[in-house]
């Protein structure tokens, strides 16, 4: 890890084309090893700057951007989303003004590893964890995320959306929101206002815009529940 480190501090911090370079190659050849993995990881837990923690959500999303959970086995698939489910979860003011930027990239790497479909997520310990506002985020990119999604999961996935919508239009502001019940969540409710219900809407658009049955969750269906709820 240190080498990385030390290859990021000559990248940003150096002004010699050549060095800089070099650092650039090393670091190139470091995302495209199996040893990123690991590291990557380490990088995002005990990395010594904001920036080598948003390097290691980097350069997951990289390895994983195209699907097949980037040629990792499941099972180290599996182990790998709990860790980052887990990083997620205790992401805090550390990271000062990058948590924009990291957060959003931890995210898309766990949509990205979707080993046994959305309800393997759903019922992970470690995504009950989340606060609802990561739970949201992870599951508006999982349409995204390259996983080939059966039509019974979207479905299911469609009529959460709508419970989830349900929930955040009736719930005041300032009042603790209850989680549909198909989240087992273990985190405390979100606080209802408008952010808590522009995220599910928009984690809602995401599924709907995804082909289901007439059960489901359409994108003319989701604007006729906004506007009776509004």
């Amino acid at each position: 890890m240190d080498h990385v480190e030390e290859a990021l501090r000559v990248l940003y911090t150096t002004t010699n084309p050549s060095l800089r370079q070099s650092a650039d190659k090393w670091l190139q050849d470091f995302q495209a090893s199996d040893a990123a993995w690991e590291l990557a990881v380490a990088l995002i837990s005990s990395g010594a700057s904001a920036e080598s923690r948003l390097f290691g959500c980097t350069v997951l999303c990289n390895k994983l951007r195209g699907g097949n959970l980037g040629g990792l086995p499941p099972e180290s698939a599996t182990s790998l989303r709990v860790a980052l489910l887990q990083q997620l979860a205790a992401l805090g003011g550390e990271y000062g003004a990058l948590v924009a930027n990291v957060e959003p990239q931890l995210c898309r790497a766990i949509a990205a590893l979707l080993v046994g479909g959305v309800a393997a997520l759903l019922g992970d310990p470690a995504f009950a964890a989340l606060p609802a506002p990561s739970m949201l985020r992870v599951l508006a990119l999982v349409p995204e995320g390259g996983a080939l999604l059966e039509t019974e999961e979207i479905e299911e996935m469609q009529i959460l959306m709508l419970a989830w919508l349900d929930a955040a239009y009736g719930c005041a502001d300032e009042a603790p929101c209850p989680y549909p019940p198909q989240i087992g969540a273990t985190a405390p409710p979100a606080v209802g206002g408008r952010d808590h219900r522009v995220a599910v809407l928009e984690c809602a658009g995401q599924w709907a815009a995804l082909p289901a049955s007439e059960h489901g969750l359409t994108l003319r269906r989701l604007a006729t529940h906004v506007q009776s709820a509004a």
